[in-house]
């Protein structure tokens, strides 16, 4: 025991204690920070509202703006922090109906020719703050119709993706210009052949074409492609 008792130190040399541990702090920062988490929808809701939401039309600006000044004050974000605008422009958002929506109200499809419709399908109108109208979605429109237009758009679209994809031409979810080019001549040249199928009569040039006016044409392809196939 005598010799034992050489050996047993109250105070290590090694082994120091540093009173609370330093996750215990981490921890708590944790927490404070969920609780600023957890405080934030109803704070945005509230700014919001405060900004004139109610009045129909909030800009995807106005609401990015919004929430990053919230943002700065509950997390107290230092001024390099700050969120900078976006390099694209602002996509807008619309209030009907009491929800979001990614279309005015009294929004119509365009009268457009094909290639001017694959664009839009693409990249929107970004002077009217359209986002891409393959984002659109059948509760984004309040008319009947345009819900019905939505329909043939798509149909449409997805073929010209499919006489794209025919010729090698793969296009990413998000083309650059090069490739929204390219793309756009192979669709020319395909309604090139649509309009050479018509009689004399009815023979119409590219620049003549409207969107809805190659509906049955569309129809038609896909459904002999089926017959092939």
């Amino acid at each position: 025991m005598i010799s034992l008792q050489q050996e047993v130190l109250l105070d290590s040399t090694v082994v120091k204690p540093t009173g609370i541990p330093p996750h215990v702090s981490l921890y708590a920062c944790i927490g404070e920070s969920q609780n600023a988490i957890e405080a934030l929808p109803d704070i945005i809701v509230d700014r919001i509202e405060e900004k004139g939401v109610a009045a129909g039309n909030i800009t995807h600006t106005l609401l990015k703006s919004t929430i990053a000044d919230i943002i700065r004050e509950t997390t107290n974000l230092s001024a390099r922090d700050e969120v900078s605008p976006a390099s694209s422009a602002p996509i807008g958002m619309f209030v009907w109906g009491e929800r979001f929506r990614r279309l005015p109200i009294d929004f119509v499809f365009p009268s457009v020719g094909p290639t001017t419709a694959w664009e839009l399908w693409w990249r929107g109108n970004v002077n009217l703050n359209y986002p891409p109208f393959r984002h659109i979605d059948p509760e984004d429109l309040k008319l009947l119709a345009q819900r019905s237009q939505l329909v043939e758009w798509k149909l449409i679209m997805r073929h010209f993706e499919q006489i794209c994809a025919e010729s090698g031409l793969f296009l990413t979810k998000t083309p650059n210009d090069d490739e929204l080019l390219a793309s756009s001549r192979v669709i020319s040249a395909y309604l090139q052949t649509i309009c050479a199928s018509k009689s004399n009569s009815g023979q119409r040039r590219v620049s003549q074409l409207k969107l809805m006016s190659i509906v049955r044409d569309v129809r038609a392809a896909i459904k002999k492609r089926k017959v092939d196939e």
